[in-house]
């Protein structure tokens, strides 16, 4: 997909016919199905999913911010959140810190599990 030829390089914004189009800027980058809410055998109507994206309105927000979007489960409801990039970095440690601390104990490695599922390797 292509954006509609602004300086972010991962703005999936196409609509570019009037001036407060090309100030929109978003991309949805990642659907991660959470399934440890289906373990609980409770019935459910959809499987858990969080949407991560990126979105930015120059006119009206002071800076571009990290959105997640959290649906399905139970009781099949919908959250959003929007985080500024330093709230999103804030997260991003505490989930490494759960992480390992789910991991421990296990049969998991980290750094196994890391690189599998990583983008960067």
């Amino acid at each position: 997909m292509t954006n509609h030829g602004c300086r972010f390089t991962w703005c999936t914004n196409e609509m570019g016919s009037h001036k407060n189009h090309l100030l929109e800027h978003f991309a949805y980058l990642d659907q991660i199905p959470a399934t440890g809410n289906c373990l609980t055998g409770r019935a459910t109507n959809h499987l858990p999913e969080i949407i991560v994206g990126t979105r930015f309105n120059e006119d009206i927000e002071p800076s571009p911010t990290v959105s997640l979007n959290i649906s399905g489960g139970r009781p099949d409801a919908e959250v959003e959140v929007d985080l500024r990039p330093d709230e999103a970095v804030l997260l991003y440690n505490a989930l490494g810190v759960a992480i390992r601390d789910a991991i421990e104990g296990t049969n998991f490695d980290p750094k196994r599990v890391t690189s599998f599922y990583s983008r960067e390797s």
